[in-house]
């Protein structure tokens, strides 16, 4: 279940940074509910440091498994590639909940692999 849900949390992430970024986008077409929207992205952020503090000590557990290493760097790696292919293409719009995302998580990497040769450092 904890390596099932270390893979799960940045797709939930990703999904709710999309949600609030169309709602963002449609703030123009709704005046009379731009606080139910800024509520909502506030939920998101709340939302957001739970998952991260779940991630991260998940991800700290697991961190001698070579799937999780491998899973993260494609966790990593996946994202950019996206990115740098919508924007080759012209496809403008508002990544910023999106780079929120990305980042926070990828601290959460760096953070374990911080963790990991610290740890190593330590046995010999």
């Amino acid at each position: 279940m904890k390596k099932i849900s270390l893979y799960i949390t940045p797709i939930i992430s990703y999904i709710l940074a999309y949600f609030i970024t169309n709602l963002e986008e449609q703030i123009p077409l709704y005046s009379g509910s731009i606080l139910k929207i800024y509520i909502l992205k506030y939920c998101f952020y709340v939302f957001l440091g739970i998952f991260v503090c779940f991630f991260s000590k998940n991800l700290i557990v697991n961190s001698l498994n070579k799937i999780t290493a491998l899973f993260s760097l494609v966790a990593i790696l996946i994202p950019i590639i996206l990115w740098l292919y919508l924007i080759k293409n012209n496809y403008v719009g508002n990544f910023d909940n999106y780079f929120l995302v990305y980042f926070i998580y990828l601290g959460g990497y760096l953070l374990t692999a911080i963790n990991f040769f610290l740890k190593k450092g330590d046995t010999l």
